[in-house]
């Protein structure tokens, strides 16, 4: 198994095509054995509130208070390919941002300090990706999601006091308008919100 941290890990129940997406989507070893895996990645299937009992193969998302590390529910990241429905989450289960595991503080350290940059991307994967890297990331479930009264009160005591945000999002936003037009209203929420907001592109 490829890495970048020279740690290895147990692949034995994965076949090819899954190890490449994961290598490919440049999350170190160490975090994929220890978050992703630990998390629920594997083949099951899977029965959510209106959605069809489907062949699952996918990352169990846990969607944790950035303060204690609770769980408060899990989104389904479906990897499988092609596929019509990208993420599964229970009906009435409210948008709120995803927090990755960070390898340098705990959440509350990145709260109580402003002088750390917060990057802010689409997508739990890629958010993943960055904290295994070393840094903050947070993740938007969608382009628009962060206009929820529960996104923006999780999000009150990260984007204030002049901290500088970097807004990551798909390259999309380079032919499609709506989600140029999600991005601007987005870095405008931030400005007024007190942060820094600082556009960034793939």
């Amino acid at each position: 198994f490829p890495s970048h941290d020279k740690t290895i890990i147990d692949t034995s129940s994965l076949n090819e095509r899954e190890i490449e997406r994961l290598v490919y989507s440049r999350i170190t070893a160490t975090y994929i054995f220890r978050e992703l895996f630990n998390s629920g990645l594997s083949m099951k299937r899977i029965a959510l509130d209106g959605y069809q009992e489907d062949d699952f193969w996918g990352w169990r998302v846990p969607m944790r208070d950035p303060v204690s590390g609770r769980v408060r529910f899990y989104r389904y990241k479906n990897l499988n390919q092609p596929f019509e429905i990208k993420y599964y989450q229970k009906k009435g289960v409210p948008l709120v941002p995803f927090y990755p595991f960070l390898e340098f503080a705990c959440w509350l350290d990145v709260m109580q300090d402003s002088s750390i940059p917060i990057i802010f991307t689409e997508g739990e994967k890629k958010a993943s990706c960055l904290a295994s890297l070393g840094k903050a990331a947070i993740s938007i479930p969608g382009v628009w999601g962060w206009c929820s009264v529960d996104f923006q009160k999780d999000l009150s005591d990260f984007v204030s006091e002049d901290r500088t945000v970097f807004l990551l999002f798909d390259d999309d936003i380079k032919t499609k308008p709506s989600v140029r037009k999600a991005l601007d209203e987005f870095s405008i929420f931030l400005h007024r919100a007190g942060a820094k907001p600082r556009e960034m592109t793939i």
